[in-house]
């Protein structure tokens, strides 16, 4: 339980720091979208299913929102082939 709790709030300061960077700007790093955004995007997608709250987290939300609005974005990630049923409910709120 306790190596459990030290997880949740690992995860909890991560979007809190992401949260802060994101807040003035659109891309983590420079005026585009570059290889920081796509490779903290793998885990951060999934937050709320993991039980995060991204509603609590909205610079984090449109960030999300605008790497999966990328062209070719979504095909990168083999996402043409299956597709994302849960992308509307993901970044709806909680």
């Amino acid at each position: 339980p306790d190596i459990v709790a030290g997880k949740v709030a690992l995860g909890e300061t991560a979007l809190e720091t992401l949260e802060a960077r994101l807040h003035d700007r659109s891309w983590l790093v420079g005026e585009r979208c570059s290889i920081a955004d796509v490779s903290n995007f793998a885990y951060t997608h999934v937050a709320a299913d993991a039980g995060y709250g991204l509603a609590s987290y909205p610079a984090v939300s449109g960030w999300l929102a605008r790497l999966e609005d990328e062209p070719g974005f979504w095909e990168s990630y083999g996402y043409h082939i299956y597709g994302d049923p849960w992308r509307e409910q993901r970044y709806a709120g909680d």
